[in-house]
Order: structure tokens, then C-alpha cells, then sequence
């Protein structure tokens, strides 16, 4: 079966990203891995992910020159087929 990537650009997010991290655990299908492209959050954004996501993820967190510039760098490191 084919994997799905899910890609997401983060910056000091920590409010919100349990939201997501909530709906990406409850799906019924886990057949999929979430990218996170983090700009350096000082916020406790990615201890939020690591505390309580349950699906397959990968970090990248290194400073970057914007959503575009993240999604660029998301885009080369995926390896799934959708």
C-alpha cells in the first residue's frame, strides 16, 4: 500500500499545533508520515510534537527564510509516493 506525506511548516506554534497532532492521531488509517519543517520555535512547539503526537513524524529544525523556503526543504527530504 502506498504511503501519504503529510507536510507542515512550523514557527513558535505550540498553541495550535495540538490541534493538529490530535487530528493526525485519531485518524483510522495510519498510513502516512507527517513532516515537520520547523524554523528554530523557542516556544515548546516541537516538545508538544514529541510529547504527544503517535503517528510516524520526522523533524527537520533548522532556521529557514520562510513558509516557502520550508516547504522547499520538505519537499526534497519526502520519500513517500503521495
Amino acid at each position: 500500500m502506498n504511503k501519504i506525506a503529510i507536510l507542515t511548516a512550523t514557527f513558535n506554534n505550540k498553541n495550535d499545533i495540538l490541534n493538529l497532532i490530535n487530528c493526525l492521531n485519531s485518524q483510522i488509517s495510519q498510513n502516512f508520515k507527517w513532516y515537520i519543517i520547523d524554523n528554530l520555535s523557542s516556544d515548546g512547539t516541537l516538545d508538544e510534537i514529541k510529547k504527544n503526537c503517535n503517528v510516524d513524524y520526522l523533524i527537520v529544525s533548522e532556521k529557514d527564510h520562510g513558509i516557502y523556503d520550508a516547504l522547499n526543504k520538505g519537499i526534497k527530504i519526502i520519500d513517500e509516493d503521495y
